[in-house]
């Protein structure tokens, strides 16, 4: 099914001229919507939503398939998974403020091995798509390409805190652009 599902996105992408980081943009997306099950997987079993040792491993584990299974240099990829990390706490605070608000509690008890299944399955999409991202990247236009990747989901939701966990999600890109800059600026003088 995962096999169908990077098919039929490599074909869109194609077909319609859609840019690598649009892609990535909708994939940190379909990622975000995940930390609501997530949110209330901890609301229900009293888990806390900071876990430093578990985003360590997971991190750990992105950053050696980054590198062994796609190329791509722990420099890049691993603050862009930090940025997707604290992009879902920030989801998972403002789900779990709002439920105790309204004095809710979810049911049934979500599965959290499914979701991590989810999770995990769209990082290895995102990570297949980072290296056309990179290459995208490298041209001088590169802050205002990842600006008009984000725009257009900016625009459809009308969720404050969705998106500025959007924005969170991918701010690791406008760092990388502005290193670009800088690296420019520097070989010109």
């Amino acid at each position: 099914m995962q096999n169908i599902l990077i098919a039929t996105v490599a074909i869109f992408q194609l077909m319609s001229g859609i840019s690598a980081l649009q892609v990535l943009v909708a994939l940190s997306k379909e990622r975000l919507k995940l930390a609501s099950l997530v949110a209330e997987n901890k609301a229900q079993m009293c888990k806390a939503v900071e876990d430093p040792e578990r985003e360590k491993e997971i991190l750990q584990v992105i950053v050696k398939t980054a590198q062994d299974q796609y190329g791509l240099e722990p420099a890049f990829v691993e603050p862009f998974f930090k940025a997707q990390m604290e992009a879902n706490k920030l989801l998972q605070y403002g789900i779990l403020m709002d439920a105790n608000k309204k004095n809710k509690r979810p049911s049934p008890i979500i599965n959290l091995n499914q979701v991590r299944v989810k999770v995990d399955e769209l990082n290895h999409e995102i990570l297949k798509n980072l290296k056309q991202v990179h290459t995208e990247m490298q041209g001088g236009k590169c802050i205002e390409a990842v600006n008009d990747a984000l725009e257009s989901e900016l625009t459809q939701s009308q969720d404050f805190l969705y998106k500025a966990a959007l924005i969170r999600a991918l701010s690791s890109l406008v760092d990388i652009c502005q290193e670009k800059q800088k690296a420019a600026q520097s070989s010109k003088v």
